[in-house]
């Protein structure tokens, strides 16, 4: 039996800095449940795919569906 682990972890100082936020604002996005944390070692840590879904979802509503033109 083969176990893979693929999450990808980041320090809280670098999901900040990828979304542009500042740690606390951070903070709040994971206590609101919008980006995991794991908690290793007395250390909170980021899961990198909740980061990139939550850019991804902030995407979808920036981005809103055009209407058909007619021409």
């Amino acid at each position: 039996m083969e176990t893979t682990i693929e999450t990808r972890l980041l320090a809280r100082k670098d999901a900040a800095s990828i979304l542009g936020i500042s740690i606390r604002t951070l903070d709040r996005l994971a206590n609101a449940g919008e980006v995991q944390k794991v908690y290793i070692g007395g250390k909170t840590q980021i899961d990198a795919a909740s980061i990139q879904d939550l850019i991804e979802r902030g995407r979808a509503q920036a981005m809103p569906e055009r209407e058909a033109v007619a021409v």
